[in-house]
């Protein structure tokens, strides 16, 4: 990893934010004593962020190459070629990489375990474009919507992928772009599970009906779960989706740990775990409830 030497006046602002300089570029929030991997604080692209990018230039660079050498792939051991497979979409948070994301998420030890192929793309400018002006400007605008989709047409074209089967996850911004390529993409996504995110959009009059189950911490400072001046609280975006998905009333469930209310639909269902004290961070349930959700989803 190439090291940036920092300005002074950067590093005082990032620490008037609650950030810490790690090796290298990579920046920790330790809001909440979690001392967690965030979005390079989002929350800053008003203010600090972009100084950071205008600062970082080329050092910190951004991914290249084809769609080909830019993810992740785990086929399960019991692949066979004459049988059709689920494909998961798992896509790594703002600053992150899709290899630490693979190993912190334990997503392939549960999708192996359940016939599911994975992928984990990597994103080619630190983060997705994932919807509204500061995901653009982040990007330097890249479609990532083409991106995403191509990588799943060049694994569809090598491996047997049950085309009513394929889903999206995503930590932090991965969640953002998980929600947006559900909204912007028709016919193409049986179920979403976006973590510690949300959508930057109100209108998905564009979207076809989509499974949702969402994840996200109460104690979450980076993208609050009530929302902020930076990003839309999550309750109206579930409330899109359940219009969308012909949703009816919620049960309630209420543990030590979250809450989980789920609305059953009749094109699709929607939940939500909203987890007591969890802040940015990508709980250890998590990879389990997903499976089992995308487990009984289909288009």
């Amino acid at each position: 990893m190439r090291e940036i030497t920092w300005p002074d006046s950067i590093r005082k602002a990032f620490v008037a934010r609650g950030c810490v300089f790690a090796e290298g570029v990579s920046l920790y929030n330790t809001a909440g004593g979690r001392g967690v991997r965030n979005m390079a604080k989002m929350s800053c692209v008003k203010t600090i962020c972009l100084i950071f990018f205008l600062t970082c230039g080329a050092a910190c660079g951004s991914g290249s190459g084809t769609a080909q050498d830019s993810y992740n792939l785990r086929v399960p051991d019991s692949y066979d070629p004459d049988h059709t497979y689920p494909l998961i979409i798992a896509m790594h948070g703002y600053g992150d990489t899709n290899t630490n994301f693979e190993s912190n998420s334990g997503l392939t030890t549960q999708a192996n375990g359940a016939g599911f192929i994975i992928a984990y793309p990597q994103s080619r400018n630190r983060g997705w474009n994932a919807g509204g002006s500061g995901f653009a400007y982040l990007t330097d605008n890249a479609d990532d919507v083409t991106y995403i989709l191509n990588i799943i047409d060049e694994i569809s074209s090598g491996y047997s992928v049950d085309a009513n089967r394929v889903y999206l996850t995503g930590h932090s911004n991965g969640a953002f772009m998980a929600y947006y390529l559900a909204a912007t993409v028709p016919l193409k996504f049986a179920a979403i599970a976006p973590v510690a995110g949300t959508m930057m959009m109100d209108d998905i009059s564009a979207s076809s009906p989509v499974s949702v189950i969402h994840i996200h911490g109460l104690g979450d400072t980076v993208v609050r779960y009530e929302g902020s001046n930076e990003f839309p609280p999550v309750r109206p975006v579930l409330a899109l989706w359940r219009e969308k998905d012909g949703c009816g009333s919620a049960v309630v469930t209420v543990s030590s740990e979250y809450t989980l209310r789920f609305w059953a639909g009749s094109y699709g269902d929607v939940c939500v775990y909203e987890v007591n004290g969890l802040g940015h961070t990508w709980p250890s349930f998590a990879a389990n409830e997903i499976i089992r959700f995308f487990s009984s989803h289909h288009m």
